[in-house]
């Protein structure tokens, strides 16, 4: 079933867009196939768009962005691949106006946070399409200087986020969000010096929310599992390796 509140299933999630570094083959990612197979998610496997900087290049959260239901925006010169299983899937593609390129911001067009019926983004660089299908939906835009939006924000409901980021968390919580601030350098992001937790998680259901390796070694652990506890959650770890920013685990559809 398609997702109507873009990232936030009602049920169990059984298609995912994930980088293909996490499918076991390449070195210095943990490999997800084990753990998603055991739990009936089928990996939709984002290739690299060799343009962008290597570290980010097969990022779903860089390539693409779910808009709710059978829509989906992506970059016009998103691999063909992405496309093609999008559209097996069955998905329509509403494909953006602008090209990625290699550097800051021209890489962002499409990294954008929605939670519920909120998005943020430094609105000036995000693509026009998906700023028009904003504006057609009514959505109210927090305007904040960190361009890795989805990146840096791990969504555990309509109300509820975990952000690295001190400027989304001050934003979100203006706004009347439940944020949890989050110590940065704690996630690997193999060629770069770190990642977040946001490009390192999805939800698998409503209460619980799928990581890629073991967050027991970051020192606000305890607290985290805390604050997930307070939103009836539950962290579930699909590998023994240390987290991994891949771009975000997006659940795409759900089971019947």
């Amino acid at each position: 079933m398609f997702i109507s509140s873009p990232y936030l299933p009602k049920n169990q999630v059984a298609l995912m867009a994930i980088d293909i570094r996490f499918n076991g083959e390449t070195p210095g990612y943990p490999d997800l196939s084990p753990q998603l197979a055991k739990r009936g998610i089928t990996p939709l496997y984002v290739e690299p768009l060799d343009i962008l900087d290597e570290a980010v290049s097969s990022h779903p959260d860089m390539q693409m962005m779910p808009m709710g239901g059978e829509l989906i925006a992506a970059a016009p010169n998103a691999p063909e691949s992405l496309f093609q299983n999008l559209k097996k899937a069955g998905f329509k593609i509403m494909a953006g106006s602008k090209k990625l390129a290699r550097n800051y911001p021209l890489d962002i067009a499409y990294n954008v946070c929605r939670v519920d019926k909120t998005v943020i983004h430094p609105f000036q660089y995000t693509d026009p399409c998906l700023l028009e299908q904003f504006e057609k939906e009514n959505l109210q835009k927090i305007q904040v200087n960190q361009g890795y939006a989805k990146c840096s924000v791990a969504i555990l409901n309509e109300k509820a986020v975990v952000t690295e980021d001190r400027g989304i968390y001050r934003k979100m919580k203006e706004q009347g969000f439940q944020v949890f601030y989050l110590e940065p350098n704690y996630i690997r992001l193999p060629g770069l010096n770190t990642g977040f937790l946001g490009g390192s998680s999805g939800l698998y259901d409503p209460e619980t929310l799928l990581v890629t390796g073991k967050l027991t070694h970051h020192p606000q652990y305890e607290e985290l599992k805390s604050f997930l506890k307070t939103q009836k959650m539950s962290i579930l770890e699909l590998s023994d390796e240390i987290i991994t920013d891949g771009g975000s685990l997006i659940p795409l559809l759900t089971k019947d």
